[in-house]
């Protein structure tokens, strides 16, 4: 309450002020329908044309602007309730139309109290409360240009809650509304059913369930998608004298396919990447002498329209780049139904599915890249991994609405709600998954920042000077620059869901690398213990809430001294990718990358030797994680591991299981106290067990490169001789600030 009470009165202060701001002729289209809807029968709705501005929401929407006008003419506004060809613009309109929409936000705003409180740790309830509650691009979309997507927005994010409480039919109920409100939800769908065949069917164990189970599983998810449908539809078809061609009615007027590939403003998707390229070899082949037609997707007008050079693309090519690009999610349903990851979440299904509706839809526009957006947010609040795709898609977002405020007097304004929801996305990510803002603003996201704020500037200022013949070329590069970014976040997207192509290529590197550096010729040899002075140990820890994110500690030892020199943590995104004998995949780069920073900037620090959590010869390819570290720094490394990986030594079974009983054999024989003890009963001879003093306690230690198993042996027992179990400091470091973190 403390938050969410200032919050409140803080936007309706905001959307108050912005009552007479810019509207656009969404502003009429509203009215238009809640006049139509008012005045005429059902039968009548989806056929009265005076205005140009006709009915083309489904039924539920409609239902809602007859409540809205029936509100309108109890409070005596019956004026401006009229069914007119032309436009009808006054204080009254505009205030009310106002008012309807800042009391329909409610609904959003509750929405976003409700679903900020199922996140773990206040910073992440409070952070994801203040991103969705004052994002500014609900305030331009529907405060200034004049929607109410909020209000649709609150059932998207209900549904979502619904799906994360476990509560699959309200959830499936809600959505079903929702379609009946506007249909641009669509785009949902296949997420829907690739979450609900998972957690709701067990799609991966499905022959196994009882039969009648799934049957009657089917028919309750049927039933309360269908009711919504009734609810919306059969009073409209049975007013009607002729239901079918009612039914035909509605339908030709939600999907008006001859509106052309792409809107007036091309949204930044795949088919604004496609015009492009004809538009450029279109001007290229005219230099050349070829005879073409200009192009007529470039004159801001809403029309079909045939490509100059490249094939003219129709409905049926992108409904199947839709289906096609759905690949990665439907595979998804091999997934189990325990909740395990962020493969798991509806929100990931959501996120996917939308995106790849937007990405190659026909005619999109693009104020539908909000329906990616809030499953993103609320991604980003539970997985660190989502962060920098956060940011990349509130640019493309913010930059994509400009032609909503095209005039030059709101360049402002445009360019501080940028500036400001990146900004706010910037801290949001920050303080959600501890991390410096450094971290975030890489170069290419920055200098995509100000370039799309120079194109923007160049719209309002420039254009006309710059270009006269080409008006419109500050949008199409902008259009184009977005579609670039957009285009990084999807294939990002894509590798999460089906990571297998990238799992492929990162095992070629790494198998390529230990091909390279089998030999230990590029790192710097210990020929002994007296070379040694400092060694450093690193563990990683990952969150207990979050798995994309650890910490990752180094504890640095003067090996003579014996003492421990200083530490160093940092909280990482951590790729989560787990692949028997390649650990060197989820960890090298982190651990090298701390070791090198701590080198460059504290050069007193530089260790000789490099102890890390995993095994170094000891391994199916004899290049564990910490062969690869040494590769990647240059210094010696020692593996300490706390259990004996089996599958090192191979062989059927029975084999296993008499090493194993010698193992148990040599472990209970070893006296509880400092030693060591070869295990050469397999080889070749790259592993040793060492035993702590007075524990039955012990680890096992493997050479990486540049560095003798004798002499990492020696190393260890050094350090716990003087009571420094290296690999369990950093690791007790790590765990304490792991924890520390998920209880935030």
């Amino acid at each position: 309450a403390s938050i969410a009470v200032p919050t409140l009165v803080g936007l309706l202060v905001v959307k108050i002020l912005l009552f007479d701001s810019y509207s656009s002729t969404d502003l009429e289209v509203h009215r238009n329908w809640k006049a139509a809807t008012h005045n005429l029968p059902l039968s009548q709705w989806y056929t009265e044309n005076t205005s140009e501005w006709t009915l083309d929401y489904p039924p539920f929407f409609a239902y809602f602007e007859k409540c809205v006008s029936r509100f309108a003419a109890l409070i005596g506004m019956e004026d401006i309730l009229i069914i007119q060809k032309e436009a009808l613009m006054n204080n009254r309109v505009l205030y009310f139309l106002r008012s309807t929409v800042l009391a329909s936000d409610m609904l959003y705003f509750m929405a976003t109290i409700i679903i900020s409180s199922l996140m773990e740790g206040s910073r992440s309830r409070d952070c994801l409360f203040l991103l969705l509650s004052t994002h500014t691009t609900f305030v331009l979309l529907d405060n200034i240009h004049f929607q109410y997507n909020a209000m649709l927005t609150a059932m998207v994010i209900m549904s979502i809650v619904c799906m994360m409480r476990g509560r699959l039919l309200w959830g499936a109920l809600i959505y079903s509304v929702l379609l009946n409100f506007k249909h641009i939800y669509l785009y949902y769908a296949p997420g829907f059913v690739v979450f609900y065949l998972i957690h709701m069917f067990d799609f991966k164990n499905i022959l196994r369930l009882p039969f009648f189970h799934t049957i009657n599983e089917g028919i309750s998810l049927f039933s309360v998608l269908l009711l919504p449908f009734l609810f919306s539809f059969l009073p409209i078809l049975l007013s009607s004298s002729n239901p079918i061609n009612a039914l035909q009615s509605i339908i030709s007027r939600l999907f008006p396919i001859q509106r052309g590939l792409t809107h007036a403003y091309w949204a930044p998707n795949f088919w604004s990447l496609y015009n492009s390229l004809d538009l450029v070899l279109n001007r290229v082949l005219s230099r050349f002498g070829w005879i073409l037609p200009p192009p007529q997707y470039t004159s801001g007008l809403v029309q079909e329209y045939s490509h100059t050079v490249l094939a003219t693309i129709g409905v049926g090519v992108c409904l199947l780049l839709i289906l096609l690009s759905l690949f990665p999610l439907l595979s998804l349903i091999r997934l189990d139904r325990t909740p395990s990851s962020h493969l798991s979440s509806p929100s990931f299904h959501l996120l996917l599915s939308s995106l790849s509706f937007f990405f190659f839809g026909y005619h999109v526009h693009e104020k539908a890249l909000l329906l990616p957006l809030i499953p993103l947010i609320i991604l980003s609040a539970q997985y660190a991994i989502f962060s920098p795709l956060l940011l990349d898609l509130t640019l493309v977002v913010s930059s994509s609405l400009t032609p909503l405020l095209f005039s030059t007097p709101e360049l402002p304004l445009r360019l501080a709600f940028m500036l400001f929801q990146f900004s706010l996305s910037l801290l949001f990510v920050c303080r959600v998954h501890h991390q410096s803002a450094r971290r975030y603003l890489s170069i290419d996201r920055v200098t995509s920042l100000v370039v799309l704020s120079i194109l923007d500037i160049t719209h309002s200022f420039l254009d006309k000077i710059l270009f006269p013949s080409s008006p419109f070329i500050s949008l199409l590069l902008i259009s184009l620059t977005n579609s670039l970014i957009l285009l990084s976040i999807y294939i990002r997207l894509l590798s999460l869901a089906f990571p297998f192509p990238s799992i492929w290529f990162k095992k070629w590197k790494c198998l390529r690398k230990e091909s390279v550096h089998s030999d230990g010729s590029f790192t710097s040899s210990i020929d002994g213990m007296e070379e040694v002075s400092i060694v450093v140990a690193v563990d990683i820890e990952v969150t207990r809430g979050d798995p994309t994110l650890a910490v990752i500690s180094a504890v640095f030892f003067d090996l003579k001294e014996g003492n421990r020199l200083d530490s160093v943590s940092e909280v990482i995104i951590y790729d989560q990718l787990y692949i028997p004998h390649f650990l060197a995949l989820s960890e090298e780069k982190y651990v090298s990358s701390l070791v090198k920073k701590v080198i460059k900037e504290r050069p007193e620090l530089t260790p000789q030797v490099i102890i890390c959590d995993g095994n170094g010869r000891f391994h199916p390819r004899k290049f564990g994680l910490a062969c690869h570290v040494a590769a990647s720094t240059g210094i010696a490394t020692i593996g300490v591991s706390k259990n004996i990986d089996w599958g090192v030594i191979g062989g059927d079974l029975n084999g296993r299981k008499k090493y194993g009983e010698r193992m148990k054999k040599l472990l209970s024989d070893i006296p509880q106290r400092l030693g060591w003890s070869p295990l050469d009963f397999f080889l070749p001879h790259t592993l040793n067990v060492v035993s702590y003093p007075k524990s039955t306690k012990h680890v096992y230690v493997s050479a990486g490169l540049g560095i003798s198993l004798s002499t990492s042996t020696e190393i260890i027992v050094l350090l716990l001789s003087k009571g420094i179990p290296a690999t369990a400091e950093a690791d007790n470091l790590a765990r304490r600030i792991a924890s520390q973190i998920s209880s935030m």
